[in-house]
Protein backbone atom coordinates (compact mmCIF):
# COMPACT_ATOMS: atom_id res chain seq x y z
CA UNK A 1 0.00 0.00 0.00
CA UNK A 2 1.37 3.39 -1.04
CA UNK A 3 0.15 6.89 -0.18
CA UNK A 4 0.54 10.53 -1.04
CA UNK A 5 1.00 12.97 1.82
CA UNK A 6 1.45 16.65 2.67
CA UNK A 7 3.65 18.49 5.14
CA UNK A 8 2.52 21.75 6.78
CA UNK A 9 4.28 24.35 8.87
CA UNK A 10 3.11 24.37 12.51
CA UNK A 11 0.78 27.31 11.79
CA UNK A 12 -0.79 25.39 8.90
CA UNK A 13 0.96 26.50 5.70
CA UNK A 14 1.41 23.73 3.13
CA UNK A 15 5.02 23.42 1.94
CA UNK A 16 5.65 19.87 0.71
CA UNK A 17 3.93 17.03 -1.20
CA UNK A 18 5.34 13.51 -1.22
CA UNK A 19 4.60 9.84 -1.76
CA UNK A 20 5.77 6.76 0.06
CA UNK A 21 4.76 3.78 2.16
CA UNK A 22 4.95 2.64 5.76
CA UNK A 23 6.30 5.53 7.90
CA UNK A 24 7.81 7.63 5.10
CA UNK A 25 5.40 10.54 5.60
CA UNK A 26 6.54 10.86 9.22
CA UNK A 27 10.25 10.32 8.55
CA UNK A 28 12.32 13.48 9.04
CA UNK A 29 15.46 11.99 7.49
CA UNK A 30 16.45 12.03 3.83
CA UNK A 31 14.84 15.40 3.01
CA UNK A 32 16.21 18.06 0.67
CA UNK A 33 17.93 21.24 1.89
CA UNK A 34 14.91 23.47 1.17
CA UNK A 35 12.70 21.20 3.28
CA UNK A 36 15.31 21.16 6.05
CA UNK A 37 15.58 24.97 6.06
CA UNK A 38 11.82 25.34 6.47
CA UNK A 39 11.69 22.83 9.32
CA UNK A 40 14.71 24.43 11.05
CA UNK A 41 12.99 27.81 10.87
CA UNK A 42 9.38 26.91 11.75
CA UNK A 43 9.66 23.61 13.59
CA UNK A 44 8.53 20.05 12.99
CA UNK A 45 5.82 19.76 10.31
CA UNK A 46 2.28 18.50 10.63
CA UNK A 47 1.61 15.48 8.42
CA UNK A 48 -1.56 14.59 6.52
CA UNK A 49 -2.08 11.45 4.44
CA UNK A 50 -3.98 12.56 1.34
CA UNK A 51 -4.73 9.29 -0.50
CA UNK A 52 -3.87 5.59 -0.47
CA UNK A 53 -2.96 3.60 -3.59
CA UNK A 54 -2.47 -0.06 -4.46
CA UNK A 55 0.55 0.56 -6.72
CA UNK A 56 3.54 2.87 -6.61
CA UNK A 57 2.81 4.08 -10.15
CA UNK A 58 -0.60 5.39 -9.05
CA UNK A 59 0.96 7.15 -6.08
CA UNK A 60 3.63 8.77 -8.26
CA UNK A 61 1.02 9.96 -10.76
CA UNK A 62 -1.06 11.45 -7.96
CA UNK A 63 2.02 13.15 -6.51
CA UNK A 64 2.69 14.83 -9.89
CA UNK A 65 -0.92 15.98 -10.12
CA UNK A 66 -1.00 17.37 -6.58
CA UNK A 67 2.24 19.30 -6.99
CA UNK A 68 0.92 20.78 -10.23
CA UNK A 69 -2.41 21.76 -8.62
CA UNK A 70 -0.93 23.36 -5.54
CA UNK A 71 1.66 25.29 -7.49
CA UNK A 72 -1.12 26.54 -9.77
CA UNK A 73 -2.92 27.71 -6.62
CA UNK A 74 0.12 29.76 -5.61
CA UNK A 75 1.68 27.49 -2.97
CA UNK A 76 5.48 27.66 -2.75
CA UNK A 77 6.53 24.05 -2.29
CA UNK A 78 9.87 22.69 -1.13
CA UNK A 79 9.68 19.95 -3.76
CA UNK A 80 12.76 20.17 -6.00
CA UNK A 81 10.94 18.58 -8.95
CA UNK A 82 7.45 18.14 -10.35
CA UNK A 83 7.15 14.75 -8.62
CA UNK A 84 7.02 11.19 -9.92
CA UNK A 85 10.60 10.38 -9.01
CA UNK A 86 12.13 7.85 -6.65
CA UNK A 87 11.22 4.24 -5.94
CA UNK A 88 10.56 2.35 -2.75
CA UNK A 89 12.46 -0.68 -1.56
CA UNK A 90 15.72 0.86 -0.30
CA UNK A 91 16.77 -0.77 2.96
CA UNK A 92 18.99 0.84 5.59
CA UNK A 93 21.95 -1.12 6.87
CA UNK A 94 21.94 -2.26 10.51
CA UNK A 95 24.55 0.44 11.22
CA UNK A 96 22.33 3.17 9.72
CA UNK A 97 19.31 1.97 11.70
CA UNK A 98 21.33 2.00 14.92
CA UNK A 99 22.63 5.52 14.22
CA UNK A 100 19.08 6.74 13.60
CA UNK A 101 17.88 5.10 16.81
CA UNK A 102 20.62 6.69 18.88
CA UNK A 103 19.96 10.11 17.32
CA UNK A 104 16.32 9.98 18.47
CA UNK A 105 16.95 8.79 22.04
CA UNK A 106 15.53 11.19 24.62
CA UNK A 107 13.70 13.32 22.06
CA UNK A 108 9.95 13.85 22.40
CA UNK A 109 7.83 12.96 19.35
CA UNK A 110 7.75 15.91 16.97
CA UNK A 111 3.92 15.94 16.87
CA UNK A 112 3.33 15.59 20.63
CA UNK A 113 0.63 18.00 21.80
CA UNK A 114 -0.38 19.07 18.29
CA UNK A 115 -3.52 16.96 17.94
CA UNK A 116 -6.51 18.96 16.76
CA UNK A 117 -4.70 22.28 16.19
CA UNK A 118 -3.63 21.90 12.56
CA UNK A 119 -5.24 24.42 10.21
CA UNK A 120 -6.45 22.86 6.93
CA UNK A 121 -4.19 23.89 4.05
CA UNK A 122 -7.20 24.74 1.83
CA UNK A 123 -9.25 26.74 4.33
CA UNK A 124 -10.57 29.80 2.53
CA UNK A 125 -8.68 28.99 -0.70
CA UNK A 126 -11.04 28.68 -3.70
CA UNK A 127 -10.18 26.24 -6.48
CA UNK A 128 -10.16 27.18 -10.15
CA UNK A 129 -12.11 25.17 -12.71
CA UNK A 130 -8.83 23.79 -14.08
CA UNK A 131 -7.78 22.53 -10.65
CA UNK A 132 -11.18 20.92 -10.13
CA UNK A 133 -10.83 19.09 -13.45
CA UNK A 134 -7.35 17.83 -12.49
CA UNK A 135 -8.57 16.46 -9.17
CA UNK A 136 -11.59 14.91 -10.86
CA UNK A 137 -9.36 13.14 -13.37
CA UNK A 138 -7.14 11.87 -10.55
CA UNK A 139 -10.11 10.14 -8.92
CA UNK A 140 -11.44 8.49 -12.07
CA UNK A 141 -11.76 4.72 -11.65
CA UNK A 142 -11.19 4.86 -7.87
CA UNK A 143 -14.03 3.19 -6.00
CA UNK A 144 -15.24 4.40 -2.66
CA UNK A 145 -13.65 2.39 0.20
CA UNK A 146 -17.18 1.85 1.54
CA UNK A 147 -18.57 0.43 -1.70
CA UNK A 148 -19.98 -3.07 -1.22
CA UNK A 149 -19.60 -2.92 2.56
CA UNK A 150 -22.57 -3.11 4.91
CA UNK A 151 -22.72 -1.69 8.42
CA UNK A 152 -23.36 -4.04 11.29
CA UNK A 153 -26.39 -3.38 13.54
CA UNK A 154 -23.94 -2.47 16.33
CA UNK A 155 -22.25 0.15 14.14
CA UNK A 156 -25.59 1.61 13.05
CA UNK A 157 -26.66 1.85 16.69
CA UNK A 158 -23.42 3.61 17.65
CA UNK A 159 -23.83 6.13 14.82
CA UNK A 160 -27.43 6.76 15.86
CA UNK A 161 -26.44 7.38 19.49
CA UNK A 162 -23.61 9.69 18.41
CA UNK A 163 -26.06 11.94 16.54
CA UNK A 164 -28.65 12.17 19.31
CA UNK A 165 -29.24 15.74 20.42
CA UNK A 166 -27.16 17.27 17.64
CA UNK A 167 -28.81 20.17 15.83
CA UNK A 168 -27.73 22.15 12.78
CA UNK A 169 -26.73 25.75 13.46
CA UNK A 170 -28.50 28.59 11.69
CA UNK A 171 -25.29 29.16 9.75
CA UNK A 172 -25.12 25.56 8.49
CA UNK A 173 -28.82 25.64 7.55
CA UNK A 174 -28.29 28.84 5.57
CA UNK A 175 -25.24 27.38 3.80
CA UNK A 176 -27.27 24.32 2.80
CA UNK A 177 -30.08 26.53 1.53
CA UNK A 178 -27.74 28.68 -0.54
CA UNK A 179 -26.06 25.58 -1.94
CA UNK A 180 -29.38 24.28 -3.24
CA UNK A 181 -30.42 27.57 -4.84
CA UNK A 182 -30.82 27.25 -8.59
CA UNK A 183 -30.84 23.45 -8.45
CA UNK A 184 -34.02 21.81 -9.71
CA UNK A 185 -35.24 18.88 -7.70
CA UNK A 186 -36.69 15.88 -9.54
CA UNK A 187 -40.43 15.68 -8.89
CA UNK A 188 -41.78 12.60 -7.14
CA UNK A 189 -45.28 11.49 -6.16
CA UNK A 190 -46.23 10.03 -2.81
CA UNK A 191 -48.04 6.69 -3.41
CA UNK A 192 -50.22 7.19 -0.30
CA UNK A 193 -51.66 10.69 -0.81
CA UNK A 194 -50.62 11.46 -4.42
CA UNK A 195 -48.80 14.58 -3.27
CA UNK A 196 -46.23 15.82 -5.82
CA UNK A 197 -43.06 17.54 -4.64
CA UNK A 198 -39.29 17.74 -4.73
CA UNK A 199 -37.31 14.55 -4.14
CA UNK A 200 -35.14 16.20 -1.45
CA UNK A 201 -37.95 17.20 0.90
CA UNK A 202 -40.78 14.78 0.14
CA UNK A 203 -39.38 11.78 2.09
CA UNK A 204 -39.55 13.81 5.30
CA UNK A 205 -43.36 14.03 5.31
CA UNK A 206 -44.46 11.49 2.70
CA UNK A 207 -43.76 7.97 1.44
CA UNK A 208 -42.98 5.91 4.58
CA UNK A 209 -43.73 8.95 6.76
CA UNK A 210 -47.01 9.87 5.10
CA UNK A 211 -49.93 10.30 7.51
CA UNK A 212 -52.21 8.58 5.00
CA UNK A 213 -50.03 5.49 4.78
CA UNK A 214 -52.19 3.42 7.16
CA UNK A 215 -55.35 4.25 5.24
CA UNK A 216 -54.13 2.50 2.07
Amino acid sequence: MFFTYAHYKPEGGLFYIGKGKRRRAYDMDGRNSHWQNIVNKYGRPHVELLARWDTETEALDHEILLISCFRDMGFVLANKSDGGEGTSGYKHTPEQRENNRLAKLGKAPWNKGTKGIMIPWNKGVPMSDEQKVKLSIAKLGKQSPRKGKTLTPETIEKMSIAKLGKKHTLESIEKSRLKRLGKKQPLVTCPHCNKIGGSYTMPRWHFDNCKNKEIH
